[in-house]
Order: structure tokens, then sequence, then C-alpha cells
């Protein structure tokens, strides 16, 4: 009824719509609900149709092919977090329990502040380090913060300088030393009264 090399071409054409559309990630369901939409829906011509129905037919079997043999489905995403540190530490950190409250609670509205107290915090943690060779207490930590946060004459100019380092960018190092710098006159001020 069909050539060989008919049916060849076919599978051929498939073949090629299934590599050219491999950066999505498909599950079963959504194949399945992909295949139901093809069959009714009506605007598409009968070709249409069936090539859909073939290729998400072919995606399906793949799928659980590779689940029954164990292997893993490679995406170039994959390929990404397998090379790419920043972006397997950003995924592990979104999603973290913790962080995900975190930013719902505190990071919608403004997220200069949970960035200021982020840096704040990380600063007295270092000098905390440098000096007693140990991580800052956590209950010392946020007194420090919350000291720093009542105090104008540390808030302010620690504020105008991480805000500006936000905005702007500039030297990570740079935002460092002068925040040391900050801290430590107003420390002595503070001290001298």
């Amino acid at each position: 009824m069909f050539s060989q090399q008919n049916i060849e071409k076919v599978q051929k054409a498939c073949k090629i719509d299934i590599i050219n559309g491999s950066q999505k990630e498909y599950n079963l369901e959504e194949i399945l609900n992909n295949i139901k939409t093809n069959i009714e829906i009506k605007s598409t011509s009968l070709l249409e149709k069936l090539k859909n129905i073939q290729l998400y037919s072919t995606i399906g079997i793949l799928i659980v092919q590779t689940q029954e043999a164990g292997i893993i489905v490679r995406t170039p995403g994959h390929k990404i977090l397998e090379d790419n540190q920043f972006f397997r530490d950003l995924v592990n950190l979104m999603n973290t329990e913790a962080f995900v409250t975190f930013k719902r609670r505190y990071m919608c509205q403004d997220l200069h502040s949970s960035l200021i107290y982020f840096e704040l915090y990380d600063m007295i943690n270092q000098v905390y380090v440098e000096n007693l060779g140990e991580a800052v207490p956590p209950e010392l930590a946020v007194q420090l913060l919350q000291t720093i946060m009542r105090t104008s004459g540390l808030r302010k100019p620690l504020i105008k300088l991480i805000h500006n380092y936000i905005k702007k960018g500039g030297s990570y190092k740079v935002l460092k030393k002068k925040l040391a710098l900050i801290m430590k006159d107003n420390t002595l001020k503070i001290e001298n009264k």
C-alpha cells in the first residue's frame, strides 16, 4: 500500500521535528493532552493534525522507553547546570523553603532593603571572623544589624553606599572596603562619646 521510501520520509520528518523541538521538556500528561487537542481541533488540516499526533506519540514513546530503561533525558538546561556553578547555586537557593518564604515575606515590595541587610550581615560576619576566627553568632549579628539601622550616623551612609552599588554597580572589593571604613569611623565616634 505504501512504499518503504514514503514511510521513511515521514519518519525522518518526524525525527527532525523532535530534534528541533528538543529544547522543551515534556511529560506524559502534556503529550496526551497535545494528542487529544490535535484530535479535537477543527481549524487545522487533517495532514497537520496527523503530523502533530505522530510527533507527540513518538515523543511519548521515547519518554516511556527512557523511563523504563532508566535513561535520563538531557536538555540544554542540564548542560548549563552541569557546567555553571552560578546557575546551580541560584537554582538551589531559589528552591529552598527558607529562601522562598523570605522572598515572599520581605522581597516582594522592597528588594533593596533585603540586599542592604544581606551585605551588612555579610560584612559583620567578615569583621567578626577576621577578629575572632569564627562566624558571628546569630543573636549578636541581629543585635548589631538593629543597632546599625537605629543609629542614624551608621544607617544613612551605609544605606546610601549599598544603594549606589546596587544601582550603579562597581567593584565588590571597593564596596567592602568602604563599608568597613564607615563602620570603623562610626564605631570610633560612638566609643569616644
